[in-house]
This record gives C-alpha cells, sequence and structure tokens, in this order.
C-alpha cells in the first residue's frame, strides 16, 4: 500500500469520524487507524504508518480541514485532539460529483459509514471531491 493509498482512506476514516463526533472533538491515536487501513499483511505500509498518520493529521490541519487542539504526536503514543474546522464541517455537507448518487448523500456521511467499506476507489474520488470543495471555499472567501 503506498503512502497515497494510506493517505487517502486514513483521510476518509478520520474525517468520517469527525463529522459524526462533530462539535465534540476526539482524541485520534496512530494505533486506533492502523488496523483500519492498513491490511494485516501489508508489513512495510504498517511499519510506516505512524509517520503517514502524523503527516495526515498535520496536512489536514494546515490546510484548515480540521482544528488540532492537543499534539502528543511526539510521544510514542502518536495522539492529536482533533476537531473539524468550519471549512472541514462545510465541505462534509456538500454532495459528492465525482459519484452518482441517487440517494444523495453528503461527503461526510458516506465518511462516517466507514470509508474502508467504500469499494475500489471511491475513498480516493471522495477525498479528492472533499479537497475540490475545500479549494473553492477558500477562493469564495477571497
Amino acid at each position: 500500500m503506498t503512502n497515497i493509498e494510506q493517505f487517502d482512506l486514513l483521510t476518509g476514516v478520520l474525517l468520517g469520524d469527525f463529522y459524526k463526533s462533530f462539535p465534540v472533538p476526539i482524541d485520534a491515536k496512530a494505533v486506533t487507524y492502523l488496523e483500519q487501513v492498513v491490511p494485516s499483511e501489508d508489513g512495510d505500509a504498517a511499519f510506516n504508518f505512524e509517520q503517514v498518520f502524523t503527516s495526515t493529521v498535520r496536512w489536514l490541519d494546515q490546510y484548515g480541514y480540521i482544528h488540532i487542539e492537543r499534539d502528543n504526536s511526539t510521544l510514542a503514543f502518536y495522539e492529536f485532539r482533533i476537531s473539524l474546522s468550519e471549512k472541514g464541517l462545510h465541505t462534509l455537507r456538500k454532495f459528492p460529483k465525482s459519484l452518482k448518487s441517487e440517494d444523495q448523500v453528503s461527503i461526510g456521511d458516506m465518511f462516517a459509514q466507514g470509508a474502508k467499506r467504500l469499494a475500489g476507489g471511491v475513498a480516493t474520488k471522495l477525498v479528492m471531491d472533499a479537497v475540490d470543495f475545500g479549494i473553492q471555499a477558500g477562493i469564495e472567501r477571497i
């Protein structure tokens, strides 16, 4: 599993959890997400997961999708206390443009149902839509 594949799936799982818990922050630990993202037989991805986890969380924060309230990532358990930002909530309430959905389920609802269960590249497409919506939201405010 490549870093970008881990990023896409982890982003979907994280955003789904933040969306479900909004407005209450959650404590996100790398070990909690490892089993949800990396297949048990992929030792290389598991070995590198803490770095991917920390980098993904920081990327989501840097680009305004989440707010890190506490950063314990330098400790042995790689933990953050995180809440969804206004931009993140706005983005997750959008309907995916890459998928045709008769039910019109929001990106956040799809992630909250479990990003790992999404077939094939659906998680990747949803993350791409979420990033596009986030970029558009930033442009609209300028």
